[in-house]
This record gives structure tokens, sequence and C-alpha cells, in this order.
């Protein structure tokens, strides 16, 4: 389930009469995908601006968010700082204490290592000292710098007072010694490894560790997977990366998003041969793990159509749910341009008897699966649903009724919430003027959440003299609670004329006021005041509504053409809310 369709089920469940007080708290904003917390962000500025001052005292949810101090973050948070308290911890100016503080755990740390190994006392002072002179400390540099420390105790006391000069001076250095004394016996591993740790959506498990890193293009089925099992397989990874994962709950994760950040290489930045450092590129990453959930999911043993034998299916086998869940993600976000995994990737598209789309049901948060829907569906539809753009162009080299561009494909492109303009303008490219820009398919593009905007843009620039915009379409845009003003803004600059303000329009965008409908009617009437009629259906309808009834007919008032009778069930209703 995507972010926005989340996003809603919270504001609604917080509408519920029967919610009480809801906390929410987001740590570590800087830690998550920067797509998904612009998102949060725009989210959040949008449900304080939008609220009054009276709403804000009645709303049953607080909201606490914690974030390093990164530019992006606050110039995205700018406009709720000024009008909002905010607590700035000021880290930077305790940094003495905490470097103090610091001293006093290394030294008990140090004599806890002395006393075990029976370390003489030159050596135990030289090993404080060497601590004390590194400048830049910090608790997860310590905790590294220790662990490097108690591998060298074998040494003889000279060599060991050498290795204490040798002592890493940053995290990054610490990363970078842990990496390499791992990485000499199974360097290919531990990448593959820390790509897929990278790249993972949440933390995977040691026995999906295990499915992933036994998956491969020559895999053929579950049963010849050459699997180590949870507990060989945690000890194979400590001896691959050591202290650079941690597992917890039997689940693997980085040991700090610090070593996140070491691994991954910046736009146009090159790795150095050698080097930890910068060695993955994020792209790189999901290609690995697309490849993997891919090769996964097209394993012999997976030919399940019944979503009861699914569900009991799926807890068994490791790897499947996230693969499920995720290789179209992954996909999406790697760059796959060789033919055999694009043919493998279009044969999880297919409606064929062999796979009939099984693991549409082993995702949990599919909320389109319905009995025999993947008979109903062709493999370019789902590729476009799915803006699998690679997949797509292979499927329409095709010459097969699976690839016929219909109006159910266009209908699904337009509607693409991710790359729906980029899957239109390719399907457009291929079919020419033979495509039916029907008013299902400008009607989805006014409902787009994310790219309406564009994708609406699109089709006027290339079919705009076949388009006719009927009331749907105006209703439709009026629903889009993210796009709908950007949207009924294209539709009034270039379609204008064709507009019709009707009462079907007005009541559509009273009912759906929170949800864009009173940024497109503040619109409607800046540009089209005359035309907006508030008529008897449309008082009744704001008159009932909760919450902003007051707000819109105020608006409704004061700038509508309003010529009716105020009734005794428009009282009625307007006495009852």
């Amino acid at each position: 389930m995507d972010f926005l369709r989340l996003w809603q089920l919270l504001l609604s469940a917080t509408r519920d009469p029967y919610c009480g007080d809801l906390i929410c708290l987001f740590d570590g904003l800087d830690e998550c995908r920067q797509s998904d917390r612009d998102q949060l962000i725009q989210e959040l500025e949008r449900l304080y601006t939008t609220f009054g001052a009276r709403q804000r005292t009645k709303s049953k949810i607080k909201i606490f968010v914690t974030s390093r101090p990164y530019g992006d973050i606050e110039w995205g948070f700018g406009r709720l700082t000024s009008r909002y308290p905010t607590i700035r911890l000021a880290a930077d100016d305790e940094w003495k204490t905490i470097s103090e503080e610091i001293i006093v755990v290394m030294e008990a740390k140090v004599d806890e290592i002395a006393e075990k190994r029976r370390l003489s006392n030159e050596i135990r002072r030289a090993l404080k000292r060497r601590f004390t002179e590194i400048s830049n400390r910090t608790y997860l540099w310590l905790h590294l710098t220790l662990d490097a420390l108690k591998h060298s105790l074998g040494l003889t006391q000279k060599k060991l007072l050498r290795r204490i000069d040798e002592l890493p001076e940053s995290v990054e250095q610490a990363y970078e010694a842990i990496l390499e004394r791992c990485n000499r016996r199974n360097w290919q591993d531990t990448t593959r490894l820390l790509n897929i740790i990278v790249a993972s959506q949440w933390p995977l498990s040691l026995s999906e560790i295990d499915v992933a890193l036994e998956v491969g293009p020559n895999s053929r089925s579950l049963g010849n997977l050459d699997l180590e099992g949870p507990s060989k397989r945690k000890q194979w990874i400590r001896d691959a990366c050591g202290l650079f994962v941690s597992i917890i709950d039997s689940h693997v994760y980085l040991i700090h998003q610090t070593a996140r950040e070491f691994l991954l290489r910046h736009t146009n930045e090159r790795a150095v041969l050698g080097r930890w450092r910068h060695s993955i590129n994020l792209q790189d990453a999901h290609l690995t793990l697309s490849k993997v959930c891919i090769a996964y999911l097209i394993l012999a043993g997976f030919q399940m159509e019944n979503r009861q034998v699914l569900e009991e299916y799926c807890p068994a086998k490791a790897f499947l749910r996230y693969s499920a869940q995720n290789w179209i993600y992954h996909t999406q976000e790697a760059n796959i341009t060789e033919e055999n995994w694009i043919r493998k990737a279009a044969e999880l598209c297919a409606a064929g008897d062999r796979f009939s789309l099984f693991w549409v049901g082993c995702n949990a948060y599919d909320t389109f699966w319905e009995p025999g829907i993947h008979r109903r569906s062709t493999s370019l539809i789902w590729a476009t649903r799915w803006g699998l753009i690679p997949v797509i162009q292979h499927l329409l080299e095709q010459t097969t009724a699976e690839v016929e561009i219909t109006e159910a494909v266009i209908k699904t492109a337009a509607g693409n919430t991710q790359s729906g303009d980029a899957v239109m303008k390719l399907l457009l490219d291929r079919g020419g003027t033979e495509i039916k820009i029907t008013n299902a398919v400008v009607k989805a593009a006014a409902e787009n959440t994310q790219r309406g905007d564009v994708v609406m843009n699109l089709l006027l620039d290339r079919r705009g003299e076949d388009i006719n915009i009927t009331q749907e379409v105006v209703a439709a845009t009026a629903t889009n609670w993210n796009k709908g003003e950007a949207v009924m803004r294209i539709l009034l600059e270039r379609k204008g004329a064709d507009i019709k303000i009707t009462e079907f329009v007005l009541t559509t965008v009273v009912r759906n006021w929170r949800r864009g409908g009173e940024a497109v009617i503040k619109l409607l009437l800046d540009q089209r005041e005359v035309d907006v009629e508030i008529s008897k259906a449309v008082i009744a309808t704001a008159a009932g509504d909760w919450g902003e009834g007051e707000a819109m007919m105020k608006l409704l008032l004061d700038r509508g053409k309003v010529d009716v009778e105020v009734t005794k069930a428009v009282i009625a209703t307007a006495a009852a809310n």
C-alpha cells in the first residue's frame, strides 16, 4: 500500500467519533527514503495549514517529528516552524560534555578489557592516552574501535602498542577497517549481501536473507535452493560483515544509519577500487534485489490460484511475501536493460496458466485482488498499471491480443500515479491516432493524485481535439485531493469553453471540501464566478457538513450567484449540524 493511501486511512480513523486522542511520533525523519519523506512533509503542511484555529484545538491527532537538522528538511518544514512551536536540541553546544562522558565510558571499557586480558599497566595507560588524543569522538566510534581492539589482543606487547597507534580516528575509517578485515575471502558475497540490505524496504529476516543469497538466474525450483538455515546463515553474515551488520530478533540491520551513508555512492561519483566507502550505487542495489525477487517468483512450485491456499502457503515460505510485495518497486527503481531479465519480469505480468499472477494474492496490502482477475486483465494492463517501462516496450514488440492497446490499457496508464505520463507517451507513440481517448480515460487522468496534471497536459497536447470535458470529468477533478486544483487550472486554461459548472459538479466539490474541493471552488469562483450558480441542493449539502459547513456557506453565499429560497428543510439540516 502506498503512502497516500495509508495517510488517508490514518486521517479517516481520527475523524471517527469513537476515536480517542491519538499521538503519532515520526522518529528519525532524516533516515526515511527521500520521496516518502517529502510526501510526509507535504501532507503535514497541508494538514496544519488547512486547519483553522478552532479545528486545531479540537483535533484528536497530535504529531511529533524528530530529525537531524538537514537543510532540505528544515526548508520543507519552513512554513510550519514559522507558525508553530519547534524544539531544537543544541547537540553541537553540548559536544564538550558528550565528549567527556565518552572518555568516562572509554576508561571503564579499557579497564575491563585490560583486566580480562591481564594487560600490563603500560599498555592500559597507552590505550587510554591514544583514545583521548582522538578528536570528534562518538559513542559509535568508540564501540567500533573497541571491537577492533578486541580482535588485536592476541598480539605481542610491542605489536599491540603499534596497533594502538593505528586505531581509526573516525567512524568511516572504522567501517573501512571492519569490512576490509572481513572481505578478504568472500568479497563478492559480502557485496551482494550489502546491496540487498541497503535496497530492502524493511529489515529482512535470517531466513529471507538465506533465500535471497541462494537464488540466482540458474535456480529452477524451491527444492533445489542450497539453503544454510538461520543459525548457519547468522554465522556466515558475521564472518562476511563483522560488526558492520547487526542481527536483532533474527532480523538483519546495518549497525547505524551512517553505515548506509558510508556505502552509498552519490550521483556522478566514482567508486575507488578496493575501497568500501561509497562503493554501492543505489540503482544497482535495487537491480540486485529486483533480480533476486523475480528469479524467486518464477521458481517452479508457484502455480496456485486459490487465495485461501496462498494465505496458508505464504507464511511457510521465506521471502515469498517480501518478493511479492516489493519486486515491482525494485524493478521500477532499477535500470533493467538485459533482455532475459525483462522477459522474466514480463512473465510475472502474464495471465497464462503457469503463473496466473499467483503472487498478487500473496501481497497482504493489495486491495484489488478478485477471483479470476488475472484472466480479465492482460499482461500489458498489468505492466502499465505498475509502470514497468522496459516490460511495456518488450510486450509492444509482440503481435498477440495480449498486447493490444485497448481502452482499459490507456485508462490504466492515465491513472498511474507514479509514471502515468511516461507510460502514456509510450503508448500514444506506439498506437498513434488509432487509440481512442474516451471520457473514462480523461476521468482517470483527472483523478490521478500524483501525475494528474502532467498526464492531462500530455493528453491535451497530443489529442486535445478529441477530448470533450464532461461534467463527470470536472467532478472527478474536484475529488482529486492533491492535484485537483492544478488539473482544474489546466482544464480552464485549455478547454474552458467546454466546461459546464453544473449542480452535480458543485455538490461534488462541496462533498469533497477537505479533499481538494475548497481549492477547486475558489479557483472556479476566481475564473468563472459568473457561472457558479448556487442551487438549493448545493446549500443543503454545505449546511449538513459537520466540520466545514460554516466556512463553505460563507464562501458560497459571499461569492456565488445565490438565488434560492432558504426552506425549512435547509434550516433543519443546518440546525441538526
